[in-house]
């Protein structure tokens, strides 16, 4: 649906969500709104309205005297600048990783509580294990750049000692 969505910033598509970035150097100006301001005339000329409750801004700066860019907005509402979810991962505007582990690590542990109740009520150390790689294992390793098979093993092995 949004294929013929262009934009003179960088603009990343992915089925039904896009993002705009732009790198802004210290004392140059911001083209954002502009761009912003383009895509929501382009969502009302093909029949869609854009959310302004789940479009988000989100800035990345390392400078120790943050600069205070002026706030994006559409149709008269300012855009909510926070930490952001981006298909499954956390974000944060100083790019640590400390919410997305901390929520990877909280589900994958009710899954895993789960599996320990299946293994105290008998079930088979085969069948636990593909529990585990159907329900438990998709969790840690979802936008992974790298898993190394032989952890995957390794941990595939160690559920017949939960």
């Amino acid at each position: 649906m949004v294929n013929d969505l262009v934009s003179h910033l960088p603009l990343y598509k992915y089925v039904d969500d896009s993002a705009l970035s732009e790198v802004v150097r210290v004392g140059e100006l911001s083209t954002l709104q502009t761009e912003v301001d383009r895509v929501n005339q382009w969502s009302i000329a093909n029949n869609m309205n854009l959310n302004v409750k789940k479009t988000k801004e989100f800035i990345v700066s390392y400078l120790k005297n943050q600069p205070s860019p002026q706030p994006l907005m559409i149709d008269n509402q300012y855009l909510e600048n926070l930490t952001t979810k981006l298909l499954g991962v956390y974000l944060t505007s100083d790019l640590k990783w400390t919410k997305h582990v901390t929520h990877i690590c909280s589900k994958a542990s009710k899954r895993l509580y789960a599996l320990r109740l299946l293994k105290r009520n008998g079930v088979q150390s085969r069948d636990l294990q593909k529990v585990y790689c159907s329900f438990v294992r998709p969790i840690l390793e979802y936008a992974c750049p790298v898993w190394h098979s032989s952890l995957s093993i390794l941990l595939s092995d160690q559920i017949e000692y939960i």
